[in-house]
């Protein structure tokens, strides 16, 4: 379960990529990544995700803890683009699950999201691109 009223990557549910230092976070650890990103960038979220495994081994518990055990999804990956310029790949251990665009805003900040298909900067380094439709 995520960590309510938390900074997106303060836990292991879930995963981002900061304006001021262009750090990313994951688990409440912050590390260097990429460039900051300013008002009036274009930030571009290429995920690529793997079809989730049948649930029955997704719903294993830690035998001390009882928490529900994290199943990684291998070939997945986050990669972030700074105006069309990608900023190389951000999280390659990414966890089974579902997962739902987020994005943090601070005095009175603005953003507009756009979901596709149709983009300012296509990702052109990745031949499985497909925008949602």
């Amino acid at each position: 379960m995520c960590i309510r009223d938390s900074p997106i990557g303060a836990d292991r549910y879930s995963y981002s990529y900061g304006d001021l230092l262009g750090n990313i976070f994951f688990n409440g650890v912050s590390k260097p990544y990429g460039t900051s990103y300013n008002p009036g960038d274009i930030i571009g979220v290429f995920v690529n995700l793997m079809p989730l495994k049948p649930p029955n081994l997704l719903e294993k518990k830690h035998k001390d803890t009882g928490e529900a055990s994290q199943v990684v999804s291998n070939g997945s990956f986050i990669e972030y683009y700074v105006n069309g310029k990608s900023q190389g790949i951000a999280f390659n251990v990414i966890y089974e699950g579902e997962y739902f665009a987020e994005a943090a805003l601070y005095m009175h900040g603005r953003v507009k999201v756009n979901f596709g298909p149709k983009f300012a900067y296509i990702p052109t380094n990745h031949s499985s691109f497909k925008p949602y439709k």
